[in-house]
């Protein structure tokens, strides 16, 4: 199942706008959750779930302060606990991160930052990386201190999240695109405040 995280290496795209300041929000579409059929890890198809709100993100906001980058994901509801992954991909000036969020099968969470160069994945050592799950209010707010990150000037910023579905299916929403699952879009450059 975890395997499934490794989609979010699909290329991430640039978006349009300019951040303000140190703050840098975004509005999703409503009802973009696709359902990915899955062959060993791989993604051989997709069909939309309008209807499904698990998983559905409607709100991305980035906040980069003096000590951390912070982002904090709205959802219509937050996936039932049979196992989902809300992944904060992070793109500075000097390398890509990936801030995984995981709710694992029996109730477990677990928080990790992996630092993406090239096709290899390394988990990293993070003291400070939070993450809380509000089940009322439907959000996943990561908290990433700057130092883990190479205490970038800037970064760019893309949130996923994989609800696993079955062996063969994974519920899957990108919070910056409603046209599709090929091509993440990033952020534009949200400065350190």
């Amino acid at each position: 199942m975890l395997s499934v995280i490794g989609l979010s290496a699909a290329p991430l795209l640039s978006s349009a706008g300019v951040a303000v300041a140190d703050t840098w929000s975004h509005a999703d579409a409503t009802g973009d959750v696709l359902d990915l059929a899955l062959f060993d890890g791989d993604v051989t198809g997709t069909t939309p779930a309008p209807d499904r709100a698990e998983g559905d993100i409607q709100a991305v906001v980035v906040k980069h302060t003096r000590r951390d980058v912070r982002v904090r994901t709205a959802m219509r509801a937050l996936p039932a606990a049979r196992g989902w992954v809300t992944v904060g991909h992070v793109v500075t000036p000097r390398g890509r991160y990936e801030a995984r969020a995981i709710w694992l099968v029996k109730g477990g969470r677990v928080l990790v930052l992996v630092r993406k160069p090239g096709r290899k994945e390394t988990v990293r050592r993070c003291d400070g990386l939070r993450g809380v799950y509000d089940r009322s209010a439907a959000t996943v707010a990561m908290r990433i201190p700057r130092s883990c990150l190479g205490n970038p000037r800037w970064v760019r910023v893309n949130v996923s999240v994989y609800d696993w579905n079955g062996d063969s299916s994974t519920l899957a929403d990108d919070g910056m695109d409603a046209t599709g699952w090929e091509q993440q879009v990033l952020s534009p450059k949200v400065r350190r405040g």
